[in-house]
This record gives C-alpha cells, sequence and structure tokens, in this order.
C-alpha cells in the first residue's frame, strides 16, 4: 500500500469477488467472508473521512465494497451511519445499487412485493411493515403521493421521502409503506422539491413539482439498477512518465522528463492529475517551483474539474499554500461540485492550510452544488479547529444549505460534541 493517498478515486479492485454480501455475518460497514476468510470493509457505508483513513492506514491486503455512480466518485456516506446487526437473510436484491428517475402518472402502478437487504433499511422497513406515513400538515389542501418502484414494476417499501417547500424551506417526510406507497396531505400549494432516499439507492432530488390547491397529484419513483464492487483494494498509480515521476517525488526523473521535451500539463488518464497537482498533494514544494518554472498552468483543471491548489492535503504546509497563491492560482474556481479550494481545505485535519487560504483573501460564504459552506463542511467533518478559523474569519453561522441545514445541524449529525458545544456557545441553531 502506497504512503500517499489523498482521494478515494485513486482505488480500484484488483481482484473481484463473487462473493455475497448478505450471506456474510457483520454489520453494515464491516462483513466477515468465510469464503475468503478476511473482513469486507463497506466504503459507501462510511463517511468519506472514514474511508479515506481506512484505506491509508491498511497494512497488506484490504477487502472492500463500495458503490460508484458512473463517471462519479465512490458513493461515502454524509453522516456516521449507526451500525444493525444483521439476525437474518434479506433480499439478494441489494447485489445492486440504484439510480433513481422519477416520471409523473396519473394511472395504477405494479404492487409486486420486494425489499432491500441492506441493514440499514432497518428502521425504515419497520414503518413500511406496519404501513405508517410519517408526516407533518401544513394547514392547506393539496396533497402529493406516488409510489416508489424499481425498473421491474416491484414496489420498494420502507423508502424515505422528503418533500421540501421550494418557498419557505419547510420539510415534511414520509416512509413508503409494505406497497411501496407514500403520501403527503393537507399541503400548501405552490412548488416543491421531492427527494428519494433509502438504504442500497442512490439519492435523488426532483425540483419544480407544483402542487395546485384542492387537488391529488401523483409522483412515482422508478428505480434502476446499478451495481456494487467488491473485492481486494489496489491504488491506482498514474501511467504517464512526467505525472508517475511526480507521483514519487522522483524530481531527477521529472527535470530530465521536462528537458526531452514532456508536456508540462499533462493530464494522467488514470489518476486524473497533473504532475503538479501530485507535487501539491506531496507537499513537494521544490518539485513544484520545477513544474512552475517549466511553465505549468497553475490553474490546469483535470476532467473534475479540480485544480493544483485542490490537491492541498493534510501535509500540506503553509508555504506550500502561499507558492501557489504566489504562482497565480485562483482561489474562486470550482471544481464539477461546486467546490472551492477553500471548501476543499475545510474538510481537511489541516487548519494552517485553511487559515493561509484565508487570509489571501479565498472567500468564506461561497456555497457547493448542495449549498454548504466551508463552516459546514468543517463542521460535518468534527473539525473544531477548522471550524473556529472560519468562525473568527466571519463565516456566517446560521447559513442554511439546500436541506435547509446549518453547520449545527451537520456537527449534530456526526455527532461531534465538541463542534457542537463550540456552535452553540457562538450562537448556532438548528
Amino acid at each position: 500500500m502506497p504512503k500517499r493517498f489523498s482521494s478515494l478515486d485513486d482505488i480500484r479492485v484488483s481482484s473481484p469477488c463473487s462473493a455475497e454480501w448478505d450471506s456474510m455475518t457483520g454489520n453494515d460497514r464491516v462483513r466477515f467472508c468465510s469464503h475468503c476468510k478476511l473482513s469486507v470493509h463497506n466504503l459507501s457505508a462510511m463517511t468519506q473521512r472514514e474511508a479515506l483513513r481506512l484505506v491509508a492506514n491498511s497494512q497488506g491486503r484490504l477487502c472492500v465494497r463500495y458503490y460508484r455512480q458512473p463517471q462519479r466518485s465512490i458513493q461515502t456516506a454524509t453522516l456516521p451511519q449507526p451500525l444493525h446487526q444483521i439476525t437474518r437473510r434479506t433480499s439478494r436484491i441489494a447485489a445492486g445499487a440504484f439510480t433513481a428517475a422519477l416520471s409523473l402518472s396519473m394511472n395504477a402502478v405494479a404492487r409486486t412485493p420486494a425489499s432491500t437487504d441492506d441493514p440499514l433499511a432497518a428502521s425504515y422497513q419497520m414503518a413500511a411493515r406496519e404501513g405508517k406515513f410519517l408526516r407533518e400538515t401544513q394547514g392547506g389542501s393539496a396533497t402529493l403521493t406516488g409510489t416508489i418502484l424499481d425498473s421491474q414494476g416491484a414496489i420498494v417499501p420502507g423508502a424515505r421521502i422528503k418533500l421540501v417547500n421550494q418557498a419557505t424551506r419547510s420539510e415534511q417526510e414520509s416512509v413508503s409503506n409494505n406497497e411501496g406507497i407514500y403520501r403527503f396531505d393537507s399541503l400548501e400549494s405552490g412548488t416543491y422539491a421531492l427527494k428519494v432516499d433509502a438504504p442500497g439507492f442512490a439519492g435523488f432530488e426532483m425540483k419544480d413539482i407544483t402542487l395546485p390547491s384542492g387537488e391529488e397529484s401523483h409522483v412515482n419513483a422508478i428505480l434502476s439498477i446499478g451495481a456494487f464492487t467488491m473485492g481486494d483494494v489496489a491504488i491506482v498509480e498514474p501511467s504517464e512518465p512526467l505525472v508517475k515521476a511526480a507521483y514519487e517525488n522522483n524530481l531527477a526523473a521529472v527535470k530530465k522528463l521536462l528537458a526531452s521535451g514532456a508536456d508540462v500539463d499533462v493530464v494522467d488518464k488514470a489518476i486524473d492529475s497533473t504532475a503538479l497537482a501530485q507535487a501539491t498533494a506531496n507537499n513537494n514544494r521544490e518539485l513544484m517551483r520545477v513544474l512552475l518554472h517549466a511553465g505549468a498552468d497553475i490553474n490546469r483543471r483535470n476532467r473534475n474539474g479540480e485544480t493544483a491548489l485542490m490537491y492541498l492535503s493534510g501535509q500540506s504546509g503553509t508555504d506550500t499554500v502561499r507558492d501557489l497563491i504566489q504562482a497565480g492560482a485562483d482561489l474562486e474556481l470550482k471544481d464539477d461540485d461546486g467546490e472551492t479550494a477553500l471548501m476543499a481545505a475545510a474538510r481537511l485535519d489541516n487548519t494552517g492550510s485553511l487559515k493561509a487560504l484565508i487570509d489571501a483573501g479565498a472567500q468564506i460564504e461561497v456555497k457547493d452544488e448542495e449549498g454548504q459552506t466551508a463552516l459546514m463542511l468543517a463542521a460535518r467533518e468534527g473539525l473544531a479547529d477548522n471550524v473556529r478559523a472560519l468562525l473568527a474569519a466571519g463565516a456566517q453561522i446560521n447559513s442554511r444549505d439546500e436541506n435547509d441545514w446549518t453547520a449545527l445541524r451537520h456537527a449534530r449529525e456526526g455527532s461531534h460534541e465538541e463542534v457542537m458545544k463550540l456552535l452553540r456557545d457562538r450562537g448556532g441553531i438548528e
């Protein structure tokens, strides 16, 4: 296992395993495989920070399971998930994961019994078996109902449905019952966003659903099958000679390749990175200076829109940050998820780099595609020193994301007691 490891996108399964996850004993994060006599770790049931730490600290062989959406990063849990013991074998459907596509329909739908096998669904399934709907009323007269189905027309019970009024930001929740049906009554007329979430399924959001007063509207969710990957983990290494030399901190090789005419800005296809980004991740200032002197584009983006400044790691020093900024790094560029370098640094256990970006004038209140600020990201990771630094820089403590969550709500969901106390003492609310 390499010493340098900064992204889950750098891993691949080298030896795929065909063993059935639901036949193993354990919990949602780790189960024991009697076939290979190894513990299998479910990266998609962990937070990104937990998964990174596990892979980075592993010694020798490591077997993992994860879900990766097409053309996307490995899916990890937004918040730490509770552990549920496995007491019985459940449906084999959860050998796959799912992505959702919603359709509006007034027609009746098939109701073939179905279930998921992910133990995270336990609490949802109990509510579904009892036919419960979890909802609030707003005193209006509109109604929204629908059925959660898979691509074969089978129902999906126990899905969590969230309905958000796009004007007032008020939220309501429901759980699909044992027929896959959810329902919201007594709604104010207006425009809503519907979110579908269930263990073993990819999250989905549909916006701009208009609910007229006095009418019942139907929105069905049709889920299509994806797949989990499971097996021995391997770290992907670059194939481009220049990027590989930078990845290995081989200054002599980098100089030789540049002298022979290598493209200083080449993006390695295997790891989607430039040599400058790798030098930054390794905190190798001398290598960075050589590449910049050779004409490296400080703001060159990879396929995900990331620049070298977004490759800061837990080891990055403040001098590394200053070098990049002095070379012309754009502090406000965003990657494809709407994240800036400051927001990426807020998730790192490296307050020095975060402060260096703040001191350089990075904007504090920029939001990503989910409406989250740097403060929310730091609170979600439980990084108290980063939270203090951002608050000292004037971060708005009660700003809200698209789910109407504040930094305090993110900290509470992650059970980060120190951060929760810190935010409450500064006037934070949920």
